[in-house]
């Protein structure tokens, strides 16, 4: 998987700002009232909310309440059973938000069986001093005890791995915090505004530490000036430092935590022991004075900002553990010189090396796979490129100068990728050939490219970045012969309107695509055009959901899942010609297409979702293949299949001698008007009378008798439905 970095709009805007605090704890309040209002409990035993699961229960909260009146108050007794209806269960988490602003709740009591508490367990908790959390709990959640300004004292049991985000943020009467020795990570603002936390333990197994974990804390600030160490972290350095200072690292030490010495101007040389597994991102961010540094073999990533503006840095030697070079990793070294990549590195990140306004020699690694963009943007390496496509190793890094209208650009074979903005602007180009070598195309790769009208994507490619094809105002017919490119899932804010552009009226999905994931062309508005392959098996969870300009589609043989939602309010749609090996068609798969006439449901049908046809206020005529009426699994309300398809007008045609089943069913009883196949005088049997009435209709242009003359659906009366009705007469 190459490393998807979507292109800003401008260098300033791909600045890694760091957050303040107090929009970081807005934005997940609003994010977690939206995602967590709707749960439900299933019992209530004692004043105590719980959620099934097996034999084990789960403490919550009163979801109709919906956090505006707190569901718990005072003492809270949590047992380590508790019996509902005869079924005794386990009591084992609390969930996320279970005790959350439980304002007047003064002690829980949690039981030994419990080993997981939920994010925002019990945040703003105010009144709740003490808490002792079971040594079986093995997960704290984010923000779980945040702004507990109650509580005075904590011990992290030994079998919590990690402490989330903000756990304890805002807990500003904590005073002393035991965390157990199997914690290794404690994440950004764990304990972010504790001001009177004074005693922490803490184990050598902690070897991550996130940003401004315990910033503001009595602890960091009774520190005196120099670097501050948690566990065996590098935590930060406090203080000023002098001009002209050497720092050694300790040995032992096994990461260097983000921003550790962000600013740090003094800084003129650092020595880093091979005991160093991560440089944290923007750790020597903006030490403008630091001439060198030599990064050990202990190393494998240098992680974004790491070097950023690091303007006196001459020299750096990479060693050949590295394997990845992260975003903005030494942009603005404006005094690197040269650099050497060992061949173990196989991503570069965006703009990792943009700016070095002096950087002149760069090698390339037989390992390199993958890059971002704009990598080498602003260097005297790039500016001595010629005009032209500049491949970086075997990736089409970025075309130089301006392209001469009327180009059709052939990449090279061989090459892996296409980096992010690699073609950015070139309105020259009428059409690009990509080889079938390519396994990535990079963010705005090809934006604004206003002369390509069609595109073909090889089925090597495995990932296309955010607007690849962004602006190509003109590009009106994508072919994707790429499986994994159209399989994937993807969101209604994020697929293929956001890839190609919105213009995109036609595509062509190529021989072996095999499924479309979630929301592959949702919302495509313009799409009036799509090929199906004969290798297509699944259309996914609201594929062509909203594309209001889709009027027909063909369905393949192939296909046996219509996913729910899967042509959801294709409001233009007017013709399905559905496949006869599908089983499944989803709920609400074709619910809103209110210009359907005709649809056709196949004998292999094995499931049909609830509203699946529902608000079809056009659907005049449902021809149903299927014989066993019964043998069908519907889900969903019986009212529901057909709701407000106008049934008094609409004809159900259906099998030969199954009409009665039909008349009976609960689904399909609806239907007023229910005619078996080659029944085509309307009179309820298939009989000589039938082939008589097209005979009349045929010979003497004498409708008067005719009820359904098109017997073989070919949308056609002629003499091969009279051949069909003698089929059915014959038994064939």
């Amino acid at each position: 998987m190459w490393h998807s970095i979507s292109h800003p709009k401008n260098i300033k805007d791909m600045k890694t700002t760091l957050h303040t605090h107090s929009f970081r704890v807005l934005l997940l309040a609003l994010l977690t009232a939206v995602a967590f209002s709707a749960s439900a409990h299933d019992f209530v035993v004692d004043g105590i909310y719980y959620i099934k699961n097996g034999d084990e229960a789960t403490v919550t909260y009163n979801a109709s309440l919906n956090f505006t009146t707190p569901s718990y108050s005072g003492d809270v007794n949590i047992p380590e059973t508790v019996t509902y209806n005869g079924t005794t269960y386990s009591v084992t988490a609390i969930d996320t938000k279970a005790f959350f602003r439980c304002k007047s709740m003064t002690n829980v009591s949690i039981p030994n069986t419990v080993t997981s508490i939920g994010e925002n367990a019990f945040y703003e908790c105010y009144k709740l001093k003490s808490i002792v959390i079971p040594d079986a709990t093995t997960h704290i959640g984010s923000f779980a005890f945040s702004r507990c300004i109650g509580l005075t004292s904590i011990t992290i049991p030994n079998l919590v791995p990690s402490i989330g985000e903000h756990t304890f943020d805002g807990c500003t009467s904590l005073t002393s915090v035991i965390v157990g020795n199997s914690v290794t990570s404690i994440s950004t603002y764990a304990f972010y505004d504790c001001t009177a936390l004074a005693s922490i333990t803490i184990p050598n197994s902690v070897i991550e530490v996130g940003d401004h974990a315990f910033d503001n804390t009595a602890w960091f600030n009774n520190h005196p000036d120099g670097l501050v160490y948690v566990g065996l972290v590098a935590y930060k350095y406090k203080g000023t430092m002098p001009s002209g200072t050497s720092i050694v690292i300790e040995e032992g030490t096994r990461s260097i935590a983000n921003d550790a010495f962000n600013g740090c101007t003094g800084l003129t040389s650092v020595t880093i022991p091979n005991s160093v597994e991560t440089l944290g991102g923007g750790a020597f961010s903006g030490c403008s004075g630091l001439t060198s540094v030599t990064i050990p073999n202990s190393v494998n990533t240098i992680s974004q900002r790491c070097f950023y503006s690091c303007t006196s840095l001459t020299d750096v030697i990479i060693p050949n553990s590295v394997t990845s070079i992260d975003a903005f990793a030494f942009y603005k070294c404006t005094g690197l010189q040269s650099v050497t990549i060992p061949n173990s590195v196989t991503f570069i990140g965006t703009y990792a090396f943009a700016s070095c306004t002096n950087l002149a020699s760069v090698n390339v690694p037989t390992s390199l796979t993958s890059i971002g963009a704009d990598v080498f943007a602003y260097t005297a390496w790039y500016n001595n490129q010629p005009d032209g496509l500049i491949y970086y190793g075997p990736i089409a890094y970025r075309y130089k100068g301006t392209m001469p209208s009327g180009t059709s650009f052939v990449i090279d074979d061989g090459t892996l990728g296409i980096a992010g903005s690699a073609f950015g602007g070139c309105s020259g180009m009428t059409s690009v050939t990509i080889p079938n070598s390519v396994y990535f195309i990079g963010s705005n790769a090809f934006i604004n490219c206003t002369g390509l009208t069609n595109v073909t994507i090889p089925a090597s490619v495995t990932d296309i970045g955010p607007y690849a094809f962004d602006d190509c105002t003109n590009l009106s017919t994508v072919t994707i012969n790429s499986d994994s490119v159209v399989s994937k899932d993807y969101s209604d804010s994020y697929n293929m309107k956001n890839i190609f552009g919105e213009q995109v009226n036609e595509y062509i999905l190529g021989d072996g695509v095999k499924s479309i994931g979630a929301f592959a062309f949702t919302d495509s508005e313009v799409l009036y055009y799509v090929t199906f392959p004969n290798t297509l098996t699944e259309i996914g969870y609201s594929a062509f959901a909203n594309c209001t300009g889709l009027e027909s589609i063909n369905i393949p043989n192939s296909v046996k899942i219509i996913g729910d939602e899967a042509f959801n309010y294709c409001s233009d749609l007017q013709g399905v010609d559905m496949s006869n090996s599908v089983n499944y068609i989803g709920y609400h798969a074709f619910n809103r297409c209110s210009r359907l006439r005709s649809i056709t449901i196949p004998i292999t049908i094995q499931t049909i979702g609830g509203g699946a046809f529902s608000s079809c206020t056009s659907l005049y005529e449902v021809h149903s293949r299927i014989k066993d009426v019964n043998s069908v699994t519907y889900n969903g309300s019986s009212t529901h299949f057909f709701y407000d398809v106008p049934i008094l007008l609409s004809r159900l045609y259906v099998p030969v001698g199954t009409r009665n089943s039909y008349l009976t069913h609960d689904v399909w009883r609806v239907f007023y008007n229910i005619i078996e196949e080659g029944d085509a005088n309307g009179d309820g049997e298939v009989t000589a009378a039938d082939v008589t009435a097209l005979y009349d209709y045929l010979l003497n242009n004498d409708s008067s008798g005719l009820v359904s003359g098109d017997v073989n659906n070919d949308g056609h009366i002629n003499a091969t439905d009279i051949t069909a009705i003698y089929n059915i007469l014959l038994g064939n």
